[in-house]
């Protein structure tokens, strides 16, 4: 992939942050990074939350009103676990479903704290290429469904509501009592300190029906040269959406900037 994209004149920068996008009334005119240089750019591509490009990286606040207003989607929870020996039966994707979902989805969207009895995901990559883990051992992802909200203000710990999960587990059929080599874990703070999510919501405001996907931000952004990309945006969350919503971006990138046939490609900058 970096061959690729160095044929198509990409020059990617790792460990680069942007503290801004640059813009007049009408257009973008690129982004200020965190060393305070500034990288000139007839078109930015923002797949950022949405609300954190219309808070702090380009702000609007008409615009951050209305995602407010939708309020946040769901936030995960993820137990990394390094286990010993190998699970007889084991599939690469597994789902350990909670008694009662409507209790699940009050638990996260009306009372705000982890489920008490959440449905459980399972992924081991190991079970089909035994190199992604140390011999005699597996590489589990455990993840669940929790609000976007600070840990802090859960009603339990994280690191309860990790033994409440292998718990839950072993209650199913999946006990790995003594097989645990360690448990890393990953929560909503994570996800907003790392990488900007909205409070940790992994898929932005909170939408549902089948017109979703239209009340999403737009792929066009307030100026011209903006666009946006990624799960906060239209179509959506999940690989496929958001891969579809990069076919949308690009699309609509030749179409609004097209290109000469005399014309030479200017360099392509990538931060991330």
């Amino acid at each position: 992939i970096w061959a690729r994209l160095a044929e198509a004149g990409v020059e990617v920068t790792l460990r680069t942050g942007v503290t801004g996008v640059l813009a007049d009334s009408a257009r973008v005119l690129g982004v200020r990074l965190a060393s305070g240089e500034r990288e000139r750019a007839d078109v930015v591509v923002a797949n950022v939350d949405a609300a954190a490009l219309y808070g702090r990286l380009l702000p609007d606040r008409r615009r951050l009103r209305r995602i407010a207003g939708l309020g946040r989607s769901s936030s995960a929870f993820l137990l990394l676990a390094g286990v010993e020996g190998r699970t007889n039966g084991l599939a690469h994707h597994s789902v350990v479903f909670s008694a009662d979902y409507r209790r699940e989805f009050a638990d996260i969207f009306e009372r705000r704290r982890p489920p008490e009895d959440p449905t459980v995901y399972v992924g081991c990559s190991a079970v089909d290429d035994p190199s992604q883990a140390p011999a005699g051992a597996e590489n589990w992802v455990i993840l669940v469904n929790v609000p976007a909200r600070d840990p802090l203000r859960w009603p339990m710990s994280p690191f309860a509501y990790r033994d409440l999960i292998l718990e839950r587990l072993a209650a199913r059929g999946h006990d790995l009592s003594g097989r645990l080599r360690f448990v890393d874990l990953f929560t909503p703070a994570d996800l907003r300190d790392r990488y900007g999510a909205w409070g940790g919501a992994i898929y932005g405001a909170a939408l549902d029906g089948p017109l979703a996907p239209f009340r999403r931000p737009g792929n066009r952004g307030p100026r011209r040269g903006l666009y946006l990309v990624g799960g906060c945006a239209h179509p959506g969350g999940g690989l496929p959406l958001v891969t579809l919503g990069g076919h949308i971006v690009a699309s609509l990138v030749e179409e609004d900037f097209p290109l000469r046939k005399d014309a030479r490609r200017r360099p392509v900058r990538e931060c991330r």
